[in-house]
């Protein structure tokens, strides 16, 4: 495995609970980095990356928790459902953009204006 030098940095991990973005958080961890995870999944402290005022909140408590965020790792994302187009909800469909799109922007908004 290559080594990676995150002694002293810090990362929030969006999506970090299971998967790529739990892969993610623990090879960070490995690597020295103090880590926050950003999952709505979370039994304590669950961030929905879809609302800026959930993403405002946690990038302050990142602030206070860590100092300082150096990393950020936008990877939260679902599938939505799967059905056919001709009968997908309007509404589902807007869910997954908000997830997948719009929480991408509004971690990378929050996040940039801590530097």
């Amino acid at each position: 495995m290559n080594h990676l030098d995150f002694k002293g940095r810090t990362a929030v991990v969006t999506g970090g609970l299971q998967g790529i973005g739990a892969a993610i958080a623990k090879r960070l961890r490995a690597s020295g980095a103090r880590i926050r995870v950003w999952d709505a999944a979370a039994k304590t402290g669950a961030v929905d990356v879809s609302d800026a005022g959930a993403v405002e909140r946690a990038t302050q408590k990142a602030l206070a928790d860590l100092g300082k965020i150096d990393v950020l790792v936008n990877n939260a994302g679902i599938a939505g459902l799967n059905v056919p187009t001709a009968d997908y909800p309007v509404e589902e469909w807007e869910r997954v953009l908000r997830v997948n799109l719009t929480s991408q922007f509004l971690c990378c908004r929050a996040v940039a204006r801590t530097w």
